[in-house]
């Protein structure tokens, strides 16, 4: 269950601009009126992230989709490249809701190099260019989509229409993931835009799919991190509704990812590539 009801109390300010006046021997009918009522809110819960016999990760999340969350996750941070990268994924009982992932052995190495830069802070040494030490361990997105207005509407349409979570609880983040020709892949939603994002790429890596995804829409803003998930998965164009950070349209430039923000049926402004809005 990702949602429960909660009690609340409902004031409501009269008239709303967009509401007709209510009946006036309703209990509405006074301005500031307050009553009792149940909202459904959006739950959050830990997991946790095993490799192997070493816990890598704590994520608070919306239930659902674990062992998409878990390889996701592991894809984002450069733990997991590809498919075959994978011996097992298994969901393991107890209080606390874990996910262990089995990697192939000849990734040992690359696992304690990653927990060992994790007590480092930064993105990047302390002397020169930061974003090019993080593009050195990036893979070169291929060439953008370039989706017309009407595709990109459309496609913020279909990860609208999807976002059942939102909709009940009006604070959940989605990702959907689309090919080349702007066809839908999937669909994630969460708690977190992250592992909103981390849920859509797994499900595609575990379903051998990934290859195939080329435009990712996002119903929030662009920052820096969500920038770097979508490299390391290889996608051309990130769209989102949303306003991008100032980290995120740099690096978007500097790596030749196509970045795409305020999209609504209306208008839209892209960011990256430089020859594209020069």
């Amino acid at each position: 269950m990702r949602a429960e009801r909660t009690r609340g109390t409902r004031c409501r300010r009269w008239p709303p601009q967009s509401e007709a006046p209510p009946v006036p021997d309703s209990p509405d009918a006074r301005p500031g009126t307050e009553r009792p009522e149940t909202d459904l809110v959006a739950r959050e819960v830990p997991l946790q992230i095993d490799v192997g016999e070493q816990t890598v990760a704590l994520r608070l999340r919306s239930p659902g989709a674990e062992d998409a969350l878990a390889v996701g996750f592991l894809l984002s941070t450069g733990l997991v490249r590809r498919r075959e990268d994978l011996r097992q994924v298994a969901a393991c009982g107890g209080a606390l809701p874990r996910v262990r992932v089995d990697l192939q052995p000849e990734l040992e190495e690359r696992v304690a190099v990653w927990r060992a830069r994790q007590g480092a802070a930064g993105i990047g040494p302390a002397t020169g260019d930061p974003l090019r030490a993080v593009l050195g361990d990036l893979p070169r997105p291929p060439e953008p989509a370039t989706p017309d207005p009407e595709a990109l509407a459309a496609m913020l349409d279909r990860l609208r229409a999807a976002q059942e979570l939102h909709r009940q609880t009006g604070c959940a983040h989605g990702m959907a993931l689309f090919d080349g020709r702007c066809q839908l892949l999937t669909v994630a939603e969460d708690v977190s835009r992250h592992n909103a994002l981390d849920k859509a790429l797994g499900r595609l890596l575990l379903d051998g799919r990934l290859p195939q995804a080329r435009i990712c829409v996002a119903s929030s803003r662009s920052s820096y991190e969500i920038v770097m998930r979508v490299l390391r998965a290889g996608l051309g164009t990130l769209a989102s509704a949303g306003a991008p950070t100032r980290l995120a349209v740099d690096l978007a430039r500097e790596a030749g990812l196509e970045l795409i923000a305020y999209l609504s049926r209306a208008r839209h402004t892209r960011f990256s590539p430089v020859d594209a809005i020069e």
